[in-house]
């Protein structure tokens, strides 16, 4: 258990300045309402941001995609209408199902599956809290968690990305 936490805490520390610094990235003049992060042992890393419809009305969800795969860097996008199923990963998002706080784990607790090795997911989230303050949740596991759920759902997306830049 300490070990696992120990591990959590470096992991965390290690994708905190990535997601700092994808938190900062804008779409025209949007900063990103959730941001994944896949960071892999073998093989390329992932980042998708998640963007708002424009308050205008005009257009839709609106996701960026970075792959980082060495010293190689792709970015790619995805838009509605184009992408029919952005809508519903973004609304997937929303729901993602917080975990729940044990500071001291039951005595009979299960064995948690760990999911992949050699995968870390961070998942960085604009919120409310139950009295409708503004906060940023940072959620980060090895392998399995709401983020290994959401890079999944992620996987839906595969038609939709473009190296076009979008017009907002």
């Amino acid at each position: 258990m300490l070990l696992t936490a120990t591990l959590l805490v470096a992991m965390a520390g290690v994708a905190a300045p990535r997601i700092d610094r994808l938190t900062g990235v804008r779409a025209g003049d949007q900063r990103p309402v959730s941001v994944l992060l896949i960071d892999r042992d073998f093989g390329p890393d992932e980042a998708i941001s998640l963007y708002r419809p424009p308050p205008s009305g005009e257009g839709g969800w609106l996701a960026r995609r970075e792959v980082q795969d060495g010293e190689r860097l792709s970015l790619t996008w995805a838009d509605e209408p184009a992408c029919g199923g952005l809508s519903a990963f973004a609304r997937g998002v929303e729901r993602v199902g917080l975990p729940r706080i044990e500071l001291v784990p039951p005595p009979s607790a299960p064995r948690p599956d760990m999911g992949p090795l050699h995968v870390r997911h961070a998942l960085w989230l604009r919120a409310t809290d139950d009295r409708g303050a503004p906060v940023e949740v940072t959620l980060a596991s090895l392998g399995s968690g709401p983020g290994s759920r959401v890079a999944a759902a992620a996987e839906s997306l595969a038609d939709c990305w473009a190296e076009r830049s979008p017009d907002r």
